[in-house]
């Protein structure tokens, strides 16, 4: 599965309605595909968690580039992507939802026809509407833009 976005100079925007559920590992993907002002210039893909970790991806050049989603990103309801390119080229932040997978990693050590009771909560819950857009408010109103030293 690939999700895919593009990108018109800065404003970077996801074209495809992919729901993807957590969990997964080297199954999902991101394709990005560039305009022209982003022609000739390293890129590379950046993935935030809801706590602010972050995972770079190198893209390298051209004008359509693919990359993985670290799988420890998918263990979040939610994560941020943007894009950034040498001699400082940087694009606008989109959210990305990841739904609950019912996944439960105590599976590991089962046999066929075993039997597991469970009550690991590693279960990924999508947070309310309301209290994403809070969040999201928050963190805006906490970032500032600096104005380029060479404009």
């Amino acid at each position: 599965m690939t999700l895919v976005f593009t990108l018109e100079k800065q404003k970077l925007k996801q074209i495809d309605d992919e729901e993807i559920a957590g969990y997964a590992r080297n199954h999902i993907g991101v394709k990005f595909i560039f305009d022209k002002t982003w022609c000739n210039l390293q890129k590379y893909a950046l993935f935030s968690s809801p706590n602010d970790t972050k995972y770079v991806v190198k893209l390298g050049y051209g004008k359509e580039r693919e990359c993985k989603i670290p799988e420890e990103i998918l263990q979040n309801a939610f994560f941020r992507i943007s894009v950034f390119a040498d001699d400082l080229l940087t694009s606008t932040t989109e959210t990305v939802l990841v739904s609950s997978s019912g996944y439960i990693s105590e599976i590991d050590d089962m046999e066929e026809g075993d039997v597991l009771e469970s009550n690991e909560s590693d279960i990924l819950i999508p947070p309310r509407k309301q209290h994403f857009d809070e969040e999201c408010n928050e963190r805006l109103n906490r970032f500032e833009i600096e104005e380029h030293p060479y404009c």
